[in-house]
């Protein structure tokens, strides 16, 4: 099982990979996010992140804080049976937010 690795970028957003060694590779994007007004299916977030899962092509609007469960992160993200908890642990990761469990694990940082 390799770390979550993270790089962040200048605008603010941030690229997250985990390969946690059951043959998949989970991916996601997290983008700061302020705009104050109604996104339809994504929400209203004033002050948060949109963050889009590559491996379900799927967007949502998270708070910047608070605790966050997998099946939260599904309902809004979706994947199957086996992705959780892995995707969970990298949105968790990108977002900063805790989550049930030990945790993810150790973060690396891409270069």
């Amino acid at each position: 099982m390799r770390a979550i690795r993270v790089s962040e970028h200048d605008n603010g957003l941030r690229l997250g990979h985990y390969e946690p060694g059951n043959g998949t590779s989970y991916r996601a994007i997290a983008v700061p996010w302020n705009i104050d007004e109604y996104q339809q299916a994504l929400g209203t977030v004033s002050d948060g992140w949109l963050v889009v899962s590559c491996n379900t092509a799927r967007a949502y609007l998270f708070q910047r804080g608070g605790f966050l469960l997998d099946e939260y992160i599904a309902k809004h993200l979706g994947g199957g049976e086996g992705d959780y908890p892995h995707l969970g642990d990298v949105v968790r990761t990108l977002l900063a937010r805790p989550g049930p469990g030990p945790g993810p694990g150790p973060r690396e940082e891409m270069p």
